[in-house]
C-alpha cells in the first residue's frame, strides 16, 4: 500500500482555515496531522481540544493529535471527544506509557508513540502490543520548518523491523523537515504516513506542492 500524505496544519492560515481544509479535501487528502504544544514539554504554544473540535467539524478527514504536552494522560478524553482517530505521546511524558497507551484505545483511538531524534528504539519495543502508530521525528519537537536530521531513514528501517511479526497493523509515520529527496525513500522503506507542514503551507501554490508530494508517495 502506497504511503499517503498527512499534512500538518501548523503553518496552515488559521485565518482562512476552511479553504485550507478544503483545498486538501479536492486533492484527495485524507489524513490530518495536529500539532499539539503545550509551552511547557516544547517551548512553543499551539491550539487544544476545542480548535481541533472546530475543525473536525469542517471535515471527515482522519485526525491524529500529537501530543507534545505535559501530563497527556490529562487530555486523552478531550481529544477523543473532539473526534480524533489517533492520538500519539511521547513517552517521557506519562509515568505509566502503557497504561496511557491502553486508556487512549479503551476511547476508542489509535494509540501513537513517539520518537524523538534522541529516544531509542528499545525504549519503545515493549509497547508494541498497545501501540497502533509509531511516529519517527525528523526533527526535534516544538517548532516547523526544521532541517530533516538524516539518521532518521535509518532509524524508520530499524522501527520496521521491530513491528515485523506483530499481530496487529502499526503504522509508521515519519514528521519533520521531510523534502522531497527523502519522501520518495521513506515511502519506499515502509513508512505509511508522511507529515508535510511548511513544504505546502508556506509556498505560494500549495495545490501543486500537494500534488508534488502525492507523486512522490506513489511513487
Amino acid at each position: 500500500m502506497a504511503a499517503k500524505l498527512s499534512p500538518s496544519i501548523l503553518n496552515a492560515d488559521f485565518g482562512r482555515l476552511y479553504d485550507e481544509i478544503k483545498l486538501l479535501e479536492e486533492e484527495g487528502v485524507i489524513n490530518l496531522h495536529l500539532d499539539i504544544m503545550d509551552g511547557h514539554y516544547v517551548p512553543n504554544l499551539s491550539f487544544g481540544p476545542s480548535v481541533v473540535k472546530s475543525i473536525r467539524s469542517m471535515t471527515d478527514m482522519t485526525f491524529d493529535a500529537h501530543l507534545m504536552v505535559d501530563n497527556p494522560d490529562d487530555l486523552i478524553e478531550a481529544f477523543a471527544d473532539a473526534g480524533c482517530q489517533y492520538v500519539t505521546i511521547h513517552p517521557e511524558t506519562s509515568k505509566h506509557p502503557h497504561r496511557t497507551l491502553s486508556r487512549i484505545r479503551e476511547l476508542g483511538m489509535g494509540a501513537g508513540i513517539c520518537l524523538n531524534p534522541g529516544t531509542p528504539t528499545g525504549l519503545i519495543e515493549d509497547l508494541l502490543p498497545v501501540t497502533d502508530l509509531i511516529l519517527v521525528m525528523g526533527v526535534n519537537p516544538g517548532f516547523g520548518g526544521q532541517s530533516y536530521i538524516p539518521e532518521t531513514t535509518d532509524k524508520v528501517r530499524r522501527v520496521k523491523e521491530m513491528i515485523e511479526g506483530l499481530d496487529h497493523g502499526v503504522l509508521i509515520q515519519v514528521d519533520g523537515g521531510v523534502k522531497e529527496e527523502e519522501t520518495k525513500v521513506l515511502a519506499s522503506m515502509g513508512a505509511d504516513l508522511i507529515v508535510i507542514g511548511s513544504a505546502i503551507f508556506q509556498k505560494e501554490d500549495k495545490r501543486g506542492q500537494i500534488k508534488k508530494y502525492q507523486n512522490l508517495l506513489l511513487g
